[in-house]
């Protein structure tokens, strides 16, 4: 037996626990499995009068955030969630929060759906920052390999964020119509804040996306004129320098040559390297080819 009006947590179950969740609380098992599949996609179930609201909720992962599954099930006595992995921000808002009434199934779904918005705020705000960072850098031209790299991995956590948030919301336009979840005026207010703010986070994602990708744009255009650069600088002086060992190639062959047994050979040899040298120098210099 279990009493009603309680909030069920179950985080890293195994299959025993999952068959228990599903006998003592009436649960499709096929549902509570899916909660544990980490490629699991936010979705709407209604089955037997209980709702099955699959989303997903940013996790740090080895200094980085990624989404993972998480199950609500809106039962008609309780709520059970059901997730893959130990959710540390839920314990740390369920420490802090003392507005939560589990007896109250509906504002207590909505407030779970909240503190997941709530953490995808903070995470969005995170990338923005660093993202802001390195775009300071890049005003400096002073961008390396492992800022770049940065911006990649946070193109792929906003992608993941937005394949979350998309569904999520046409979710809560879903509970919004009250055809699935009765709502009262003050839930629906609450369900049209969640509404907007999701889309607000959604149109955040997409701005960080295109400051990235122009990041990338600009930071690839500098190293492509730096390349340029050095490879300009490079075939100028080949070319400068050409000259010099064309003569003093001239003048290592064994053979009859102008000058071989003036006493200043070597000088007129020399100053007509030199002269030659910077006069080649000075007409690139002119047409800016260096």
């Amino acid at each position: 037996t279990h009493k009603s009006g309680v909030w069920i947590r179950s985080e890293n179950p195994d299959k025993k626990e999952l068959a228990k969740l599903a006998s003592q609380f009436d649960l499709e098992p096929g549902h509570l499995h899916d909660a544990t599949d980490p490629l699991e996609v936010p979705r709407l179930e209604v089955e037997d009068k209980t709702v099955y609201l699959f989303t997903r909720i940013p996790v740090k992962d080895d200094g980085t955030a990624v989404t993972v599954p998480i199950l609500i099930a809106y039962t008609t006595d309780n709520i059970v969630t059901v997730s893959n992995r130990k959710l540390t921000s839920i314990d740390q808002w369920i420490s802090r929060d003392k507005t939560i009434i589990t007896t109250q199934r509906t504002k207590l779904l909505l407030q779970i759906l909240q503190h997941i918005n709530t953490a995808f705020v903070t995470h969005v705000n995170t990338i923005a920052r660093q993202i802001r960072a390195i775009s300071l850098q890049l005003h400096t031209a002073d961008i390396k390999n492992r800022e770049i790299s940065q911006l990649v991995a946070y193109e792929g956590v906003l992608q993941d964020f937005m394949s979350s948030l998309i569904p999520t919301n046409a979710i809560l336009t879903q509970i919004l119509s009250g055809r699935i979840i009765k709502l009262y005026e003050e839930d629906k207010d609450f369900v049209e804040d969640l509404v907007l703010s999701t889309n607000q986070l959604v149109e955040l994602c997409r701005a960080n996306l295109k400051t990235i990708v122009s990041l990338r744009e600009a930071t690839a255009t500098i190293m492509t004129n730096n390349l340029n650069r050095v490879i300009k600088l490079l075939t100028s002086l080949t070319v400068i320098l050409m000259i010099p060992n064309l003569i003093t190639g001239l003048y290592g062959m064994n053979v009859k040559l102008p000058f071989d047994q003036h006493p200043l050979a070597f000088f007129i040899v020399f100053g007509t390297i030199v002269t030659s040298t910077v006069f080649t120098f000075y007409i690139f210099l002119r047409n800016r080819w260096l």
